[in-house]
């Protein structure tokens, strides 16, 4: 009777262990384990936070210095073709070296070999002395917009260019220092972002010659005359 007591008993309190770990313990583990991952998630979401919050500020102080690059690489190839302001900046860098900027002559921008950007082909005529001219390469290579110099002739004397003339028929000039003066013909490419437009059959760029102003000068109409 004792013995099937104790074994009511145990099985009893086994019912009230197993009710107790199906119903209260087991939940609350899940509960405590779905806790934890949850927590390590969101652990490792603050982390990534951090580390992108620390990429944008370490952009932002680059910002600066990205947009001066963004600048540069815009002026050195434009969205247009913007032959005005080179031929501004060439006459300018001409002045500043002591050459005489006698001629630039640029093609319309044409479709780049590779895919790249179109090319504007020069033909830049100077006249100098050696060390004028050096100078006003050096100042062509140093603007702003990217020039790149294919080809250079050089010849001593008077550039030609005048009418019915040519170099070889013209006096060979000096400079002040007695030093022979160099005529340089340039070959060179410019690029731009704009979109080369088909050219035409015959059609060419114009030469650009720096001439001084002049005004126009009209004739006057003489009066009718009156009949009565």
């Amino acid at each position: 009777m004792k013995r099937n007591a104790v074994i009511a008993v145990v099985a009893g309190a086994l019912v009230v262990i197993l009710i107790w770990f199906l119903v209260l313990y087991k939940p609350k583990s899940n509960d405590v384990s779905s806790t934890k991952v949850a927590v390590s998630n969101a652990q490792a979401q603050q982390q990534s936070l951090v580390a992108t919050l620390a990429r944008l500020h370490s952009l932002d102080k680059e910002r600066p210095q990205q947009q001066a690059t963004l600048d540069k690489l815009n002026a050195a190839i434009p969205d247009s073709p913007g032959l005005a302001d080179f031929i501004f900046q060439a006459n300018t860098a001409a002045a500043d070296s002591g050459v005489d900027w006698l001629s630039i002559s640029p093609t319309p921008p044409a479709p780049g070999t590779t895919g790249g950007p179109s090319v504007i082909v020069l033909n830049i005529q100077v006249q100098g002395g050696f060390f004028q001219v050096l100078d006003y390469l050096n100042r062509l290579e140093n603007l702003p917009r990217l020039v790149v110099t294919v080809t250079i002739n050089l010849s001593a004397g008077a550039a030609a260019g005048s009418a019915g003339t040519t170099a070889s028929t013209l006096p060979t000039a000096t400079s002040s220092a007695g030093a022979p003066t160099l005529s340089v013909t340039l070959g060179a490419r410019m690029y731009t972002r704009a979109t080369a437009a088909p050219s035409a059959p015959g059609a060419a760029g114009g030469t650009v010659t720096p001439t001084p102003s002049s005004s126009a000068t009209t004739t006057p109409t003489p009066p009718a005359k009156s009949t009565s």
